[in-house]
């Protein structure tokens, strides 16, 4: 029976401080498991070491979109090398020592049973790692986008700042950019709406389980047909 394929999106702050050692071994314990059961491309972020778009004015933005691509790049890096070499490294932009994405190269690593992670964002400055993550999973045929945040899926107001938040079960595309959800950026909507591919949004805690509950977190489609 052939596995589903995920493009999984996580925060690089699920690394801090800076890169823990401890925490990249921990998410890389977790992936080697989750990929006995799916085939997974992982888009991790780079939050915990440098954000272009929070850079100072003094910077240009293209320069800092720039930097923190590289960052990606490290994260991935670090995590991969706990993989006991099941990860490979594959970069938007050729970098000495790593991969340049090319679909057929990562389609037959995770055929083969490895873990890809997808770095250096889409290569052009302006666009996030949201972005990077619609567009990997329409070119990689996934089946879903899983995207681990740090609350267990989209509320209509923060949770942690509202105790009567309520957390949507489902929703479309439309529905997120209509009540500015801030679940992805519209730039990945964008894409999204022109391909689609479902998105589940869910607690980094809970990645362990993602795949054998499908009540976790919040189920996000092209439209109300899809659901």
């Amino acid at each position: 029976m052939q596995k589903r394929r995920f493009v999984l999106k996580i925060s690089g702050e699920i690394l801090s401080p800076m890169i823990s050692e401890g925490k990249a071994a921990s998410l890389a314990n977790t992936l080697i498991e989750l990929s006995k059961h799916a085939e997974l491309a992982v888009v991790l972020g780079a939050g915990n070491l440098y954000r272009g778009r929070d850079a100072g004015s003094s910077i240009f933005r293209g320069l800092a979109d720039e930097v923190g691509m590289l960052a990606t790049v490290m994260n991935a890096k670090v995590v991969s090398s706990y993989l006991k070499g099941m990860g490979r490294v594959f970069t938007a932009k050729p970098i000495a020592a790593e991969v340049l994405y090319q679909r057929s190269e990562v389609d037959m690593w995770l055929n083969g049973g490895g873990v890809a992670f997808l770095a250096y964002g889409t290569g052009l400055p302006y666009f996030s790692t949201d972005s990077a993550a619609a567009f990997y999973a329409i070119d990689l045929d996934a089946d879903q986008i899983l995207k681990a945040t740090n609350v267990d899926g989209v509320y209509d107001k923060d949770p942690k700042k509202h105790a009567a938040a309520n957390r949507f079960l489902q929703l479309t595309y439309q529905e997120a950019i209509e009540k500015d959800l801030k679940v992805m950026d519209q730039t990945a909507f964008v894409l999204l709406k022109e391909h689609p591919v479902p998105i589940r949004v869910f607690s980094f805690d809970l990645l362990d389980q993602i795949l054998k509950d499908e009540t976790l977190g919040t189920h996000i489609y092209g439209s109300k047909k899809e659901k």
